[in-house]
């Protein structure tokens, strides 16, 4: 991933990055930590890389991965959120339009 990143032009700024975020559950509150694959920047934009590799989990359809990329649509503050296939070997932009 992270060489074919370089080669399509991103700059990694940062490997395994963390950000803390809360759930309240019954209103007490719980810390808890996500990690990212890679933040990376293109241009004037910054995103989140997450790096999946075997059939299930390098799916984004998949349910365990979509909650995943979700999860981190919304923690991380960066303009897009990749999905890197390293079996195919491919890099697909993720998003989560709003509801139809």
């Amino acid at each position: 991933a992270r060489k074919y990143l370089q080669r399509h032009g991103y700059t990694i700024l940062a490997e395994q990055v963390s950000r803390v975020s809360v759930i309240a559950v019954d209103n007490v509150k719980y810390e808890y930590e996500v990690r990212g694959d890679f933040l990376i920047q293109k241009g004037d934009r910054r995103g989140i890389v997450e790096v999946k590799t075997g059939d299930t989990a390098a799916n984004p359809l998949s349910i365990p991965t979509r909650r995943q990329l979700f999860e981190y649509y919304h923690i991380f503050n960066v303009d897009v959120l990749y999905f890197f296939n390293t079996g195919k070997r491919i890099l697909q932009e993720i998003s989560f339009p709003e509801r139809v």
